[in-house]
């Protein structure tokens, strides 16, 4: 997997656009009215706990000099952004448990994968590191 990740992580200009139409999806996703969620049996907060975790796999390939702190608080503010956006939306609300959510998915991730990454880009292995 890891022999994967370094082949991918050298494209960072590609990277960079899956991304960032990543946050675009999310934000239309977001902003959008509800309609159909409703029939998917999937938790609402597990789909935040699961767009986090994978925007923080993103932004790290992305941006893999970026440290963890940097990217939990930029996904934070990101997550943060959605909420106060959403309790101006008339078909939306804000809800402080999905922020924590957001966060926690990061939190996850930066746990649990991110320190392996880091520490292969630290030692030299992946050229855009």
């Amino acid at each position: 997997m890891l022999h994967l990740f370094s082949q991918i992580i050298q494209f960072t200009w590609l990277n960079k656009i899956v991304l960032y139409l990543a946050l675009l999806v999310s934000c239309i996703a977001a902003f959008s009215p509800l309609t159909g969620l409703e029939q998917v049996n999937v938790s609402d907060k597990v789909l935040h706990l699961v767009v986090f975790f994978v925007l923080s796999l993103l932004v790290q390939i992305a941006y893999p000099r970026l440290g963890l702190r940097a990217i939990l608080f930029c996904l934070a503010c990101f997550g943060l952004g959605i909420e106060l956006i959403q309790a101006y939306l008339p078909h939306r609300s804000f809800e402080l448990i999905d922020w924590f959510v957001d966060l926690l998915g990061t939190v996850i991730y930066l746990i649990l994968i991110a320190p392996t990454i880091k520490s292969k880009c630290l030692s030299g292995k992946y050229a855009p590191c």
